[in-house]
């Protein structure tokens, strides 16, 4: 009895090693904030488009694509990296409507993020409405948003899923989770009665 005590007390602490590791890693790989948000509204150009993560992403590997609402792919420079954001310059050719912007992400432990999030941009239509009729824009000022808006920091999946890509990721990992999970458990298990085996 003494023997299948300790067996089981390995395996226990080993279940929850390997699920307090998978969990860390997971979550350094999170999204933790986009600029612009997810779904925001932008009515003037910001200083860039960024994706940034838990933990510093690695620049090779890394990308940010943009997509007009015609499908239209957007001329970009290359990305940068700083910290742990991956960002470009505003792109110049941004058209009127909603924006999609693609990025994929590779870190340091492997994991890999590539994912979507979308904006509404209105800058355009302004000014293509003061051109065709001033007197047609509001008599109330527009005001831009701040080119060094700050980045609204958020928690869990990455913030350009919508509900059912975010149930979607977050089953994904579940899954991984207990497929290693199940590994390690049957490592001990098989440790165990191998040890025990030899005992007798």
């Amino acid at each position: 009895m003494n023997k299948i005590a300790k067996v089981l007390a390995l395996l226990i602490t080993s279940l929850f090693l390997a699920f307090g590791l998978v969990n860390s890693a997971s979550a350094h790989t999170d999204v933790t904030s986009t600029a612009p948000t997810a779904d925001a509204t932008v009515d003037a150009p910001l200083k860039e488009i960024s994706v940034t993560l838990g933990e510093a992403p690695l620049l090779e590997g890394s990308a940010i694509t943009v997509v007009n609402q015609d499908g239209s792919p957007v001329e970009t420079e290359a990305a940068k990296l700083s910290g742990s954001k991956l960002y470009i310059p505003w792109p110049a050719d941004i058209a009127v409507g909603d924006v999609t912007v693609n990025f994929r992400i590779a870190t340091n432990d492997g994991h890999v993020v590539d994912d979507s999030f979308s904006f509404t941009y209105t800058a355009a239509a302004v000014a293509e409405a003061a051109s065709a009729d001033p007197s047609a824009l509001p008599t109330d000022s527009v005001t831009a948003m701040p080119t060094d808006m700050p980045t609204v920091m958020v928690t869990g999946l990455p913030l350009a899923t919508g509900d059912d890509d975010a149930d979607a990721l977050g089953e994904e990992a579940e899954g991984k989770t207990w497929i290693l999970v199940g590994v390690i458990a049957f490592v001990v298990i098989a440790s165990g009665l191998l040890f025990m085996r030899r005992k007798k």
